[in-house]
Protein backbone atom coordinates (compact mmCIF):
# COMPACT_ATOMS: atom_id res chain seq x y z
CA UNK A 1 0.00 0.00 0.00
CA UNK A 2 1.55 3.57 -0.87
CA UNK A 3 0.20 6.92 -1.71
CA UNK A 4 -3.84 5.91 -1.25
CA UNK A 5 -3.22 2.73 -3.48
CA UNK A 6 -2.33 -1.24 -3.15
CA UNK A 7 0.01 -2.89 -5.60
CA UNK A 8 0.68 -6.51 -6.29
CA UNK A 9 3.18 -8.38 -8.21
CA UNK A 10 2.18 -11.74 -9.13
CA UNK A 11 5.51 -13.74 -9.70
CA UNK A 12 4.47 -17.09 -10.07
CA UNK A 13 3.04 -15.91 -14.16
CA UNK A 14 4.87 -16.82 -17.41
CA UNK A 15 5.76 -14.67 -19.60
CA UNK A 16 3.73 -14.59 -23.04
CA UNK A 17 0.59 -16.11 -21.31
CA UNK A 18 -2.80 -13.69 -20.11
CA UNK A 19 -4.59 -13.94 -16.50
CA UNK A 20 -7.53 -12.44 -14.84
CA UNK A 21 -7.44 -10.07 -11.48
CA UNK A 22 -10.26 -9.02 -9.62
CA UNK A 23 -10.55 -7.12 -6.46
CA UNK A 24 -12.25 -8.84 -2.67
CA UNK A 25 -12.61 -6.44 -0.11
CA UNK A 26 -12.32 -8.17 3.40
CA UNK A 27 -13.51 -5.89 6.41
CA UNK A 28 -12.39 -5.96 9.57
CA UNK A 29 -15.13 -8.22 10.40
CA UNK A 30 -13.84 -10.79 7.70
CA UNK A 31 -16.93 -10.03 5.57
CA UNK A 32 -16.06 -10.32 2.17
CA UNK A 33 -17.13 -8.03 -1.11
CA UNK A 34 -17.99 -9.58 -4.50
CA UNK A 35 -15.07 -9.66 -6.69
CA UNK A 36 -15.12 -6.00 -8.47
CA UNK A 37 -13.11 -4.59 -11.17
CA UNK A 38 -12.20 -8.22 -13.42
CA UNK A 39 -9.43 -7.70 -15.82
CA UNK A 40 -7.53 -9.38 -18.07
CA UNK A 41 -3.68 -8.90 -17.98
CA UNK A 42 -1.12 -9.96 -20.57
CA UNK A 43 2.10 -10.52 -19.18
CA UNK A 44 5.37 -9.33 -21.47
CA UNK A 45 8.38 -8.83 -21.36
CA UNK A 46 10.57 -5.53 -21.26
CA UNK A 47 11.66 -4.15 -24.81
CA UNK A 48 15.15 -4.53 -26.32
CA UNK A 49 17.68 -2.04 -26.69
CA UNK A 50 18.84 -3.30 -30.23
CA UNK A 51 16.51 -3.98 -33.03
CA UNK A 52 17.57 -7.89 -33.39
CA UNK A 53 15.78 -10.07 -35.50
CA UNK A 54 11.78 -10.07 -35.46
CA UNK A 55 9.48 -13.04 -34.94
CA UNK A 56 5.84 -12.69 -36.01
CA UNK A 57 3.64 -15.51 -34.98
CA UNK A 58 1.74 -17.17 -36.05
CA UNK A 59 2.94 -17.76 -39.29
CA UNK A 60 1.26 -18.72 -41.17
CA UNK A 61 -1.89 -17.01 -39.53
CA UNK A 62 -4.96 -19.21 -40.76
CA UNK A 63 -7.98 -17.78 -40.02
CA UNK A 64 -10.96 -20.31 -38.57
CA UNK A 65 -14.13 -18.70 -39.50
CA UNK A 66 -16.05 -16.56 -41.19
CA UNK A 67 -16.77 -13.97 -38.79
CA UNK A 68 -14.18 -12.38 -36.58
CA UNK A 69 -14.25 -9.13 -34.43
CA UNK A 70 -11.01 -7.43 -33.50
CA UNK A 71 -10.63 -8.29 -30.00
CA UNK A 72 -10.60 -12.46 -31.27
CA UNK A 73 -7.37 -13.65 -30.92
CA UNK A 74 -7.63 -15.65 -34.43
CA UNK A 75 -7.08 -12.32 -35.85
CA UNK A 76 -4.46 -11.53 -34.17
CA UNK A 77 -0.29 -11.60 -35.66
CA UNK A 78 1.98 -10.80 -33.21
CA UNK A 79 5.31 -9.35 -33.54
CA UNK A 80 7.74 -10.07 -31.12
CA UNK A 81 11.54 -9.35 -29.80
CA UNK A 82 11.04 -5.49 -30.61
CA UNK A 83 12.86 -2.61 -29.63
CA UNK A 84 11.03 -0.67 -26.97
CA UNK A 85 10.44 2.06 -29.56
CA UNK A 86 9.78 1.63 -33.25
CA UNK A 87 7.31 1.77 -36.49
CA UNK A 88 6.07 -1.39 -38.00
CA UNK A 89 5.16 -0.88 -41.77
CA UNK A 90 3.28 -3.75 -43.00
CA UNK A 91 2.91 -3.89 -46.84
CA UNK A 92 0.92 -6.22 -49.02
CA UNK A 93 2.43 -8.33 -51.77
CA UNK A 94 2.14 -5.63 -54.39
CA UNK A 95 4.32 -3.30 -52.44
CA UNK A 96 0.74 -1.11 -51.27
CA UNK A 97 1.15 0.08 -47.36
CA UNK A 98 -1.54 -1.87 -45.65
CA UNK A 99 -0.64 -0.69 -42.05
CA UNK A 100 1.53 1.53 -39.90
CA UNK A 101 2.21 0.55 -36.40
CA UNK A 102 4.14 3.20 -33.33
CA UNK A 103 5.45 0.76 -30.87
CA UNK A 104 6.16 3.12 -28.21
CA UNK A 105 4.75 0.94 -24.82
CA UNK A 106 8.48 -0.58 -24.03
CA UNK A 107 7.30 -3.44 -23.80
CA UNK A 108 8.41 -6.96 -26.09
CA UNK A 109 5.70 -7.49 -28.24
CA UNK A 110 2.75 -5.52 -29.98
CA UNK A 111 -0.12 -7.08 -32.22
CA UNK A 112 -2.28 -6.67 -35.23
CA UNK A 113 -5.47 -7.60 -35.57
CA UNK A 114 -5.08 -7.06 -39.08
CA UNK A 115 -7.27 -4.31 -39.95
CA UNK A 116 -6.20 -2.05 -43.17
CA UNK A 117 -5.60 1.74 -42.40
CA UNK A 118 -8.89 2.05 -44.13
CA UNK A 119 -10.16 -0.41 -41.53
CA UNK A 120 -11.17 -3.03 -43.99
CA UNK A 121 -9.96 -6.80 -43.83
CA UNK A 122 -7.05 -7.49 -45.45
CA UNK A 123 -7.18 -10.34 -48.59
CA UNK A 124 -5.14 -13.35 -47.99
CA UNK A 125 -1.70 -13.51 -49.09
CA UNK A 126 2.09 -12.76 -48.60
CA UNK A 127 2.87 -10.03 -46.73
CA UNK A 128 5.70 -7.95 -45.85
CA UNK A 129 6.75 -5.89 -42.53
CA UNK A 130 9.78 -3.30 -42.33
CA UNK A 131 10.29 -2.53 -38.56
CA UNK A 132 12.48 0.79 -38.10
CA UNK A 133 13.62 2.79 -34.96
CA UNK A 134 14.79 6.02 -34.18
CA UNK A 135 18.08 5.32 -34.43
CA UNK A 136 17.91 4.52 -38.31
CA UNK A 137 18.24 0.97 -37.57
CA UNK A 138 15.93 -1.29 -39.65
CA UNK A 139 14.67 -4.95 -40.10
CA UNK A 140 12.17 -6.96 -42.12
CA UNK A 141 10.65 -9.51 -42.93
CA UNK A 142 7.04 -11.96 -44.31
CA UNK A 143 4.20 -13.71 -42.73
CA UNK A 144 1.26 -14.98 -44.44
CA UNK A 145 -2.18 -14.38 -43.81
CA UNK A 146 -4.48 -17.72 -45.38
CA UNK A 147 -8.67 -17.75 -44.89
Amino acid sequence: FKDGSYQLEDRSVKVGESYYYSVLSVDTLKNKSGKTNLTLHETQQAGTELLDEIVVVPNPLIVKSGWEGAGNVDMRIGFLHLPKVCTIRIYSYSGQLVNTIEHNTGLYSTAWYQVTRNNQLPAPGLYFYVVDTPKGERKHGKFVVIR
